[in-house]
Order: C-alpha cells, then sequence, then structure tokens
C-alpha cells in the first residue's frame, strides 16, 4: 500500500524529485547542505543526504497543504458563483424556466468556470494526487502526520550526524598529555 502511495503524492516515494518539483533546487539544496555539514567518509555523506532527503519532503509537505487550501478556496468559490448564477434563473413549472437576469447570470457562470479551473490547474495537482490518495477523508490530519514523521527522522539524522562528527574529531585529535622530563 505504501508504494502505491509514493506513486500518488510523493511523500514515500523512493524517487526524490517528482515530474513538478525543480531538479535544480534539489542540488542546490543537497550543495549548500553538504557545505554546511562538511561530511568526511560514506557513513557521514549517507546521512547528509538523508537530510537533504528529508527537507526536501517536508518542503513537498508545505507544498501539499498550500494546494490543498488553494484548491479548497477555488472549489468554495466555483460553488457560491454557481448558486449566484442559479439564483437568477425562475423555475415556475419543471419544464420552463427564465432567466431574471442574464447578464448576472452570464456573469456568474464565467465565474465559476474561472474559479473551478483554477480548482483543478497544475498549481493544486499534487494536492488533489494527495486527497484522492486520502480518499478525501482527513486529507490534512494525515498531511501533519507524514510531516511529523518526517521531520522526526530528520532530527534524529541530525543527532546522529552530529554524534558522528563529534566521535570522528576526538579520534582525529586525542587528548593532549603533558609529560614532565626531569633533566639527567
Amino acid at each position: 500500500m505504501a508504494s502505491k502511495n509514493s506513486l500518488k503524492h510523493g511523500l514515500l516515494s523512493r524517487t526524490i524529485i517528482l515530474p513538478n518539483e525543480n531538479q535544480d533546487e534539489f542540488q542546490e539544496l543537497s550543495y549548500e547542505l553538504g557545505q554546511s555539514f562538511q561530511p568526511i567518509g560514506r557513513l557521514e555523506e549517507e546521512l547528509c543526504a538523508m537530510m537533504v532527503t528529508d527537507i526536501w519532503r517536508l518542503r513537498r509537505v508545505n507544498n501539499i497543504e498550500a494546494s490543498i487550501l488553494t484548491r479548497n478556496i477555488f472549489l468554495e468559490k466555483a460553488k457560491r458563483a454557481e448558486d449566484r448564477a442559479d439564483s437568477f434563473i425562475n423555475s415556475f413549472l419543471p419544464s420552463s424556466e427564465s432567466i431574471s437576469n442574464k447578464g448576472a447570470h452570464r456573469k456568474a457562470q464565467k465565474e465559476a468556470e474561472e474559479a473551478t479551473k483554477k480548482a483543478t490547474s497544475d498549481a493544486t495537482l499534487i494536492g488533489a494526487a494527495f486527497l484522492h490518495d486520502a480518499n478525501n477523508d482527513d486529507g490534512m490530519l494525515k498531511l501533519s502526520r507524514y510531516g511529523t514523521a518526517i521531520k522526526r527522522n530528520l532530527f534524529r539524522t541530525i543527532q546522529e550526524f552530529d554524534q558522528l562528527q563529534e566521535k570522528r574529531k576526538s579520534i582525529a585529535a586525542p587528548d593532549t598529555i603533558d609529560i614532565e622530563m626531569s633533566p639527567s
């Protein structure tokens, strides 16, 4: 199940960069963290790579959250505009309808179409994918849990990295020992 989730919203993905994400931004993040942490050896490099991945995924969580909220805002705008358009339709009998204010009706329909278009744009695609995966059931709660798990993993990795660097530095620079030599 987790492998299917990773393909839908990318939070558990083995592929770090999704098609809607910027490879150059990822490389820049990787370079900057490498410069900041200065990993030495394979293990430190792997831990640094894990930190890069976790930070990238935290950014994705933030993007998904913004996408979901943006999508929901435009869907609500579309619904309201459609309701406004419907308010100009007078139904006397089930088979006969007339529009009381054709200009206002047309304007409200156009607003509804524009809002629906924005709600289904590429900018909201990752949020829609996440909500689809979550079956629209507590999607934001699920997203929050993913974010929390990623942060916890990031902080644990940073702690492991720091401990490994401290251990390496203590081995490389042993404590000095004072030796007194008496004249002979």
